[in-house]
């Protein structure tokens, strides 16, 4: 595997400003390295064999939800003699230590090992077969783990440098508060449904392309526990989309893929607390070649007896996704509403 080019540019911030948990006071180094990277450090040996395998298998297992075959994240690879202060600050570090003391084998998770906010996974094992067995049967939580973590770190970076102007405008108007990207902007507000759009050009071998991201929020009166059942909220979501969504053509409009290839996949979560359903899939656009993944979170506003879903799509023809549906991912998991007065 490529290693992770970022490791070797040691652009690490110092992290200056005091915090409230006891030994962060003391200017620990903050994390580095791309949103979706983790680096694994293991011998080489090992990362060769059946061990690489399964790290590799779990690691770099498909997304859901996406147009084209992406793995979940980038590997890179370091032997423990590589393991320099360089490495060690890696925003998510998997790490594989061998000792006769470790009986029975275990994974452990922590955060802020080595730097601030790093998510650091131990697997300590006794042999090669141990650790095959430990990685493997706590697989699911390792990736769930980091997932979440750099969900939070999103969060946190929009709530620093985002859109706080649009935020708050959704605040005020709507008791809606989400964390928004930088550049986010309210291009439709029609009472019951906003749409936020982010617009950026890339570029690619010297060409710009247009990267287009999405936030459709719009509520809705609780009927029932039907609900939050997948088809009642794809249903809803076409009706939404193809009245307040047009395309670029006469005729054109937004709606969802249902290929089986495609078909959404749905997921309960807990919001916040709150139950809420999550949904993965592709859009299209109807009399037009456009379309996309979108991600989407509805749960039930009980102060005000509505259900409010976060609708997020992409359209990047030129560029992976992975990493666009993350920070669209983030804006739905930010939502949570202020208390009614």
């Amino acid at each position: 595997m490529a290693r992770i080019t970022t490791l070797f540019s040691l652009l690490i911030v110092l992290l200056l400003s005091s915090c409230d948990e006891g030994d962060m006071k003391k200017r620990m180094l903050t994390s580095n390295g791309k949103s979706g990277e983790v680096v694994v450090v293991m011998p080489k040996g090992m990362w060769e064999g059946k061990l690489g395998d399964t790290v590799r298998h779990t690691l770099e297992s498909y997304c859901i939800g996406l147009p084209q075959a992406e793995a979940q994240f980038d590997i890179g690879h370091y032997d423990p003699s590589e393991f320099t202060d360089a490495v060690s600050y890696h925003r998510n570090l998997v790490m594989f230590e061998f000792e006769n003391k470790h009986y029975p084998a275990k994974v452990q998770i922590q955060k802020d090992g080595y730097a601030f906010n790093q998510l650091l996974i131990r697997v300590l094992a006794q042999d090669e077969s141990e650790a095959i067995a430990a990685f493997a049967k706590s697989a699911s939580e390792i990736k769930r783990k980091i997932n979440e973590k750099e969900r939070e770190r999103l969060i946190d970076l929009h709530l620093d440098k985002g859109a706080p102007a649009t935020a708050k405008t959704i605040a005020d108007k709507y008791n809606i508060q989400l964390s928004l990207p930088e550049g986010s902007s309210i291009s439709e507000d029609r009472g019951n449904f906003l749409w936020i759009q982010r617009d950026r050009m890339k570029y690619v071998n010297g060409t710009a392309h247009d990267v287009d991201q999405g936030i459709f929020i719009y509520f809705y009166p609780y009927t029932n526990d039907s609900t939050f059942s997948l088809e009642y909220l794809l249903k809803v979501r076409d009706s939404v989309c193809k009245q307040n969504v047009p395309g670029p053509i006469d005729g054109s409009y937004m709606s969802t893929e249902r290929d089986p290839s495609f078909y959404p996949v749905a997921e309960e979560i807990s919001l916040n607390g709150k139950y809420a359903m999550l949904i993965r899939g592709l859009f299209r656009t109807e009399n037009y070649y456009y379309g996309g993944p979108f991600i989407s979170i509805s749960t039930y506003d009980e102060a005000r007896q509505r259900i409010v879903t976060i609708d997020c799509y992409t359209h990047a023809p030129k560029f992976s996704k992975r990493e666009y549906i993350r920070e669209l991912e983030a804006v739905c998991y930010s939502l949570s509403f202020p208390a009614a007065k």
